[in-house]
């Protein structure tokens, strides 16, 4: 019971159930809302059920110590490959992440390999941002509700431009709730841990939004 105590304070252990239960809700919340014939919302699920996965391992590893964990080099590239995936999916939609310069009209394979690999550093470098900042703090909670609610405003604003974008404010709503939820019910001296599922899980889909709207 003393091993099952130090990692939850330590951050290596049971966090993982905050984390399933903050994405499960939030799943829920958008599937109610949303609507679900919108490929932006989809496009956002999958990248954060695919880095949750990644994080889930992880946990698992560190709770049971039966698993093997990822290596850095396999775990960044299965991380690539769903960044990758995710870009595939916004630009066969039709939307071009990241094309906020004319240079590339006259030069569009040029483009391609630009946008593919700013758009995979966008969703990696967000995924393990949140990763790296989880302390246990509160500040972070906070700082991915500021996040999601600065990216929902932005989605909605540009609703109209950027045909689709608006139902992805539904997704940051979810997030800022369930995040909200989560700094509350935890009381002023337990630390607020997302662990790696949550956070790699949140960070991406915080960064396909910003794909997406940007």
């Amino acid at each position: 019971m003393e091993g099952v105590s130090r990692q939850v304070v330590s951050g290596t252990g049971l966090p993982a159930i905050d984390a399933l239960m903050l994405l499960s809700v939030a799943l829920v919340s958008t599937m109610l809302w949303a609507n679900l014939l919108n490929p932006f919302v989809w496009i956002a699920i999958g990248a954060a059920t695919g880095f949750a996965l990644i994080g889930f391992h992880g946990n698992r590893h560190q709770m049971t110590r039966r698993h093997s964990q990822f290596s850095r080099r396999t775990r960044l590239l299965s991380e690539t490959v769903i960044a990758i995936g995710t870009w595939i999916a916004i630009f066969w939609i039709g939307r071009a992440p990241l094309a906020t310069s004319l240079m590339f009209d006259e030069h569009p394979i040029v483009f391609v390999f630009i946008s593919l690999a700013l758009s995979s550093m966008v969703v990696v470098g967000a995924a393990n941002a949140v990763k790296l900042v989880d302390k246990g703090d509160r500040s972070v909670i906070v700082a991915i509700m500021i996040a999601a609610l600065i990216l929902g405003t932005i989605a909605y604003l540009i609703g109209p431009v950027v045909a689709g974008a608006r139902e992805l404010t539904v997704v940051c709503a979810a997030v800022v709730g369930v995040s909200l939820g989560l700094a509350w019910l935890k009381t002023a001296s337990t630390p607020v841990f997302v662990g790696d599922t949550g956070s790699l899980a949140l960070g991406a889909a915080l960064g396909t939004i910003a794909l997406a709207i940007l």
